[in-house]
């Protein structure tokens, strides 16, 4: 019982830091494109 609770937690952590690594990806792709849209109409 307890080994399966661990690889239930184990599976949840996988997830948790696939979607952690997602969001920040999402985060700073728009960040970049913000950035980027700013320098334009700076120039």
């Amino acid at each position: 019982m307890q080994a399966q609770i661990r690889a239930l937690s184990n599976g949840n952590l996988d997830v948790h830091m696939i979607f952690m690594n997602f969001a920040a990806f999402v985060f700073y792709n728009c960040i970049a494109v913000l950035m980027y849209k700013y320098k334009d109409i700076k120039c």
